[in-house]
């Protein structure tokens, strides 16, 4: 932000300045300079003459943060044709992007249903014009893949080993009444 005083007489070539505090600003003894600091505070400006003559003036900056909005779940891992609803708060608008595979872009809680991992930014803003960028992401996992095994032809009395396999954890026959488990 430009520090730009009003100094009278403005045409009068001596004066000197000093800035107090300096931390944050680009120079502590000119007229015009540049605030960028990260924290809010109080600054005064002493304008002086040759002869000692001086008045001083003070200034508050206040500074708000750019880490306002908070964004759950930040990482989700799901199923295939499964959703997450993502709940954004702290700011006044928020936006996604991008919108693929979302109910809603512009929402604090927008539903997702990808098909595919997905990253998304999430930009919050606040009553003050600051913006906050979040990132959110949804890894999709393969859907579980499954073999019984072959169709088997059984006769009164026979039996027969079945024997699934796939990338399950765990596998339960249905009817459990016509099987019998073998440990």
């Amino acid at each position: 932000m430009q520090l730009n005083p009003i100094v009278t007489p403005a045409n009068y070539p001596f004066y000197t300045y000093s800035w107090d505090p300096t931390f944050g600003l680009t120079s502590g003894n000119t007229k015009n300079t540049v605030f960028n600091g990260h924290q809010s505070g109080f600054y005064e400006l002493t304008v002086s003459t040759p002869i000692g003559c001086k008045d001083s003036d003070m200034l508050s900056i206040t500074v708000h943060s750019v880490e306002f909005a908070t964004i759950t779940p930040t990482e989700s891992t799901i199923c295939p044709r499964n959703s997450v609803q993502y709940q954004a708060s702290g700011g006044l608008s928020y936006v996604w992007l991008p919108d693929t595979y979302l109910d809603n872009g512009f929402i604090s809680n927008p539903i997702s249903t990808p098909i595919s991992n997905i990253d998304y930014t999430v930009y919050s803003s606040n009553i003050y014009g600051c913006t906050d960028t979040d990132i959110v992401r949804i890894q999709v996992v393969s859907d579980a893949l499954l073999d019984a095994g072959d169709d088997q032809t059984l006769y009164p009395g026979e039996t027969a080993q079945l024997y699934a396999s796939g990338n399950c954890s765990f596998f339960t026959w249905t009817p459990a009444a016509f099987y019998q488990i073998i440990k």
